[in-house]
Order: structure tokens, then sequence, then C-alpha cells
């Protein structure tokens, strides 16, 4: 039977009947071959992409393949549990290394890393960072905390979101030397539908029920290969529906497995938040008392993550917090195992967590007697110069060193030195003198608008700036051309205070106002009268010359339209015969003396 299916079948539609009724025709395909025709020649090579071969005419086939070639991209191609390295082909035309139009979206510059300590996954419309075990965050920036579970341990979490229904992921690091644990657990709100995840003799077991009517459990398991080393192991569980894979330390071989049964069993899990465990089965026995059965101790755990999503082990995230936690402590410290431990020399005791070895230093190996130790000869060993790079070791234990040939560099010569030569293109070039220019041309109108609003002196203002009233403008004919004292007018912008001093002056010692000799004081012991008091200043501003109203005195030497001055006939015309008595002028106070004996002696003279 050959099955193709699409995207592990999500869009199935699952009914969650007793037995289960799925319909999966929209995402997977069978088909059933021929007997006698069960073997595939794979003796050719495999070709991704296109076809290279010209075309079989001697094949009578019904549904010969098509030689379209593919416009996309392909990668994580498993062929028998093993992943296919798509750099490393035997030919290759119209490819390249990579995911152009995802990497746009990884990659927005080359300056600034989208993702510090992870692999960035993108499509054509958005990328994000899928971290490295051990790390979280969006840019993959921050290191995830491991705790040492010691006996009766466990952590339980409250969820912030609805893990899915069909499909569930879980990873998580962990380094143990106990044969048995469970490590992780999230089961439905009664407890009959679960997914464990645990250690059983030394080797990881994952098994799930997904029939709320009754125990119809599944399991998938890794039998050669052994966790309990002491070492630090991330393994990577994926469900969807009843399949399920298990991937350890990346996959690949033995430490890969999976399992794709699904005829009449049922697809979907409701894991309920608040039952979510790390570290064993927790079993409530009375108020306040649990037990742990089947308890990961002495054993630490680090990144633990549901659906993708990091879940903390101590406070919370924007995922879940912790709700209840036990006999967990911060990182994950050894025993000393060395502690009161004796190694004959050369040999010294090396901590290999919660046990310890009598062995050679680092850059040593034990002699063929076991009684020494000699200098490693990496080259040898490990060969770990690349792409024809020559290795020379270096003596008493000081590792190698790799000479790379042209074109390579690193510590192994892994890396590819590429050389690019930088220039500037004719639209960068005309663009940057474009930008040169603009900033001139806007330097130059910032210097000319600045002098023009350059402050000018006030015989230069247009009159209709000024707001007095009695300025005479000089500079017109008619107006100004009998002043023989060349008034200058900027006397009058000088502003002075109460005290007639000018404003702005130098400051200098304060002095206090005048006081009039003239002005009326009353006599000592004696009570002011207020009337004395308005009359004395009523005098002193009839005979003060420098109070306004003040003369206005015009030039009357030219008449005609443009004088300002009205017509010297107008004092001596007269509209009636009425005899006027001006005498009422000499009242007036001695500003309009000169008034009152004009129009005196006018009136005699003529009479």
């Amino acid at each position: 039977i050959v099955r193709m299916m699409v995207d592990n079948c999500q869009t199935a539609v699952n009914r969650d009947l007793d037995p289960p009724v799925a319909d999966r025709s929209s995402c997977e395909g069978t088909s059933a071959i021929k007997p006698f025709n069960e073997f595939l020649n794979v003796n050719g090579p495999l070709q991704l992409g296109g076809v290279k071969h010209p075309v079989l005419s001697s094949y009578k086939w019904n549904f010969a393949h098509t030689r379209k070639g593919f416009d996309g991209c392909i990668k994580n191609v498993i062929h028998n549990s093993e992943m296919y390295d798509l750099a490393s082909v035997g030919e290759s035309q119209d490819s390249t290394i990579g995911c152009p139009p995802a990497e746009e979206y990884c990659y927005p510059n080359q300056i600034d890393k989208f993702c510090l300590h992870g692999t960035c996954d993108g499509n054509f419309t958005s990328a994000k960072c899928v971290c490295f075990p051990g790390y979280e965050g969006e840019r993959c920036d921050k290191k995830t905390q491991e705790k040492m579970f010691e006996q009766n341990s466990y952590i339980r979490y409250a969820l912030t979101f609805n893990p899915g229904e069909y499909s569930n992921e879980i990873q998580l690091m962990f380094r143990t030397r106990q044969k048995q644990g469970e490590l992780f657990r999230a089961t439905s709100k009664h407890g009959r539908e679960y997914l464990i995840l645990e250690i059983r003799n030394r080797t990881l077991r994952f098994r799930f029920n997904l029939n709320h009517y009754r125990s119809s459990e599944e399991e998938l398991w890794l039998p050669y290969v052994s966790v309990s080393d002491g070492q630090w192991h991330t393994v990577n569980v994926q469900r969807y529906g009843s399949t399920a894979t298990i991937a350890l330390d990346g996959g690949g071989g033995r430490r890969y497995n999976e399992l794709l049964d699904h005829e009449d069993l049922h697809q979907e899990l409701v894991i309920d938040t608040k039952s979510v465990i790390a570290g064993g089965d927790v079993q409530s026995v009375a108020p306040n008392i649990n037990v742990v059965d089947n308890d990961f101790q002495e054993g630490c755990m680090n990144d633990i993550r549901l659906d993708t999503r990091y879940l903390p082990m101590e406070n919370g995230s924007q995922f879940a917090f912790v709700y209840e936690s036990r006999n967990v402590k911060s990182g994950c410290p050894s025993n000393n195992p060395c502690l009161g431990v004796f190694c004959p020399p050369p040999f010294i005791c090396v901590d290999l967590w919660m046990l310890y070895e009598c062995t050679c230093p680092k850059g040593f190996v034990v002699s063929l007697d076991g009684k020494s130790c000699i200098d490693d000869d990496e080259c040898v060993s490990l060969q770990p110069c690349l792409n024809g790079g020559s290795c020379i070791n270096l003596p008493d234990g000081q590792g190698y060193e790799c000479v790379c040939p042209n074109g390579y560099f690193g510590i192994h010569c892994n890396a590819v030195r590429e050389e690019k030569v930088m220039q500037l293109s004719v639209a960068a070039m005309a663009l940057i003198i474009f930008c040169i220019f603009a900033v001139l041309i806007l330097a130059l109108v910032v210097i000319a608008y600045s002098r023009i609003r350059t402050h000018k002196p006030y015989d230069q203002k247009d009159i209709i700036d000024d707001v007095r009233e009695n300025i005479i403008v000089y500079d017109d004919e008619g107006g100004g051309e009998d002043d023989m004292n060349a008034y200058d007018i900027k006397t009058l912008q000088i502003p002075i205070d109460g005290y007639g001093s000018p404003m702005g002056a130098k400051s200098g010692p304060e002095k206090g106002p005048v006081r009039d000799p003239h002005q009326w004081q009353a006599p000592p012991g004696v009570q002011p009268d207020v009337g004395d008091f308005i009359r004395d200043h009523q005098d002193k501003a009839d005979m003060d010359i420098n109070v306004p109203p003040f003369d206005d005195l015009r030039n009357y030497a030219y008449e005609g339209g443009g004088s300002s001055a009205g017509s010297l006939s107008s004092l001596a015309s007269c509209t009636d015969d009425v005899d006027h008595d001006f005498e009422y002028l000499n009242g007036w106070g001695p500003r309009f003396q000169k008034l009152a004996d004009m129009y005196g002696q006018g009136e005699s003279e003529e009479e």
C-alpha cells in the first residue's frame, strides 16, 4: 500500500464517536500495488524538483510523470528515517542554497541577525524564530532556566492558551542517571485521556490515550538508545491525531521512531489547562497532601515547550505560570563525586555529573598499558580539518591547528572566504549628488532670508510701521525742507522711565525720585487739607511745560496741497459782525498766554 499525506492531514474531519469516524479525503490518498510489483528499484539517482534524464519512450506507462520543474523550496527530505542534506548533491541546475523568497523576511538587512540563537522559519509572507534548545524569546536572545528535581518533586502549570486538539508538540531537555522517571504529562480534565513522556529501563517512551470511552493506549519508544548517561539530551515528540513521531538529539537512525496507525482510532484530545505537570504523576491522597508516582528524581530539566510555547520553571510568562512546585531547586549541580577520591598520577579525577572517573587530562589519552598518559594526536583520531586543510598536531596536549587552503578559513577550515568589491551604482551616485545640491541650496536660502530679516535703523523703516501720530517725514519734499535745526527723530525712539532716565542704560547706583523743593508740604503737627493738596498739584501741572498736551509747532512758510498746515487767512476771517470777547483766554494759564495777547492786540488795532 502506498499512502500520500499532506500536512499530516490536519484538515481532516473527525467525529468523536465510538467507533470514531474520519474523513481524510482532502489530505490523504492511498493505493494498492498489484501483486509481484511490490519491489521498488532505487538503484537510480534520486531526483528532486524536476527530471534530468530524457524521455523514456521504451516504457509503456499508463501514467507518465510530468517533466515540468518544481518552482519553490524543498527541505527536510527524509527517507527510511534518514534526513538528506540538500547542500551536498551530485548535480544541480537552476537551484540555489536556501530559500531566497523566505529569507527576505528572515534577513531584512545583513547587519543585525534576526535570530541570535536559533533558525529563522520563513515563508513568502512572514518569518519567525525557532530557538535552539536552551534559548527563548522572539529573537532567541534569552537563556532558559534549568532545575534540579529531587525526590517527590514536580511542577504543575496553569496554561494561558488552549493546546491543539488534533496536534501537539512536546520538547524538553533533560539529564539523569536514573533508570526510570516521568518527564512530562498532559491530561484531559477527567484524566482518562493523556500524553505521557517518560524514561523506562534507561530508554525513552511516549504513550498516549485519546479514547475517553475506554483505554486504548498507544506507545512509541526508542529501544536502542540509553539516555541515563548523565549527559544533556533533547527530545522532541510530535502528535498528529493518532500518529506520532519521537526524535532524540535531532533524530536520525536509532534516535528516531514513528507511529503511523490511524484506522478506527480516535484523533483528538482536549487538554485541561491545569493538568500539565513536569516531574511525575501527582496523586492527591488528602487535602494539601500529594504523592508523586514514578517521579523524576536526581535529574535536571530545561527548556520545556508545549506546542512550541515556552513553559517557565519558575514564576510565569505570557504562555503559562507555575501553579504549584515542590522539591525543585535552581541549577543542575553535581553531588561532588570526586570528594575523597585519589587517582594515581598522572591520572586525575573528573566529575562526570553524579559520577567520577580517573582519566588523563585534556589533550592526553591513556597509553596501551593503561599506566600512563600520552599526547592525543587529534589529527589522526578526529581528522578535524575540512576542505583540504592540513592538520598540525601540537605537542604536550596543546591540541591541533589547521592550515587552510586559499578560499577557506576558520578553526576547521569550514568557512568559505568570499571577497566582494563594494562600489556605488550610477543611481546611488546621482542620488548623493542631488542631496548635496539640495542641502547647499537650502543653506543659501536660509542665509538670504536671515539677511533680509536683519534689524534696520528706524530712519530706513516704512512710516506705516510707526504708531506715533506726531511724526513728520523729513525725506518728503515740502514737509521738512525748512527745518534748519535738522531734528533727529532717533531721540524720540529712546524710551525713558518715570524719572526721565533712558531705559536700558547702564546700571548704576540707584537713585530715588528727586523731590521738588516747591512742592507743598503740611506744617509739622498740622493735619493736611485735601483741598490744599489738590490745588497744589493743579498749579504745578499748569506751570509744568514738560507734561502733555505738548505744543505742535508747524511750518507755515508754504501753503498748498502738499502742506500739512491749513491757510493763515482763516485766522482773520469772521462769519458775523458780533464782537467777540477773548478776555477769557487770560484765564487758561501761561501756555495760552501768547494766544490771549495776540487776539487782544489784534482787536484793539482793528478798532
